[in-house]
């Protein structure tokens, strides 16, 4: 049950909903197996873990490894041309 009205901009509402997608597709798993239903909640579990957040995550992971690799370029060797 919803302990409130949902928000697309409260992301506790998206790990919330992504959790109790996962306990289900668990609870599924354990009475069926694999069912098309599981996989679905799954799919949607991740959705609601990392989709919400997914670009913002991509440029930062980005502008990190550029950081990164700009200060400590002993750690990224560079590779041959391919032939």
């Amino acid at each position: 049950m919803l302990r409130k009205q949902s928000s697309d901009k409260d992301t506790a509402d998206w790990f919330y909903s992504g959790a109790d997608r996962l306990h289900v597709a668990d609870l599924a798993w354990e009475q069926e197996g694999l069912t098309q239903s599981g996989i679905e909640l799954l799919q949607e579990a991740v959705e609601r873990y990392i989709g919400k957040n997914y670009q913002d995550l991509r440029q930062q992971t980005g502008a990190l490894i550029e950081l990164l690799h700009h200060n400590l370029p002993q750690f990224f060797p560079k590779l041959p041309d391919a032939k």
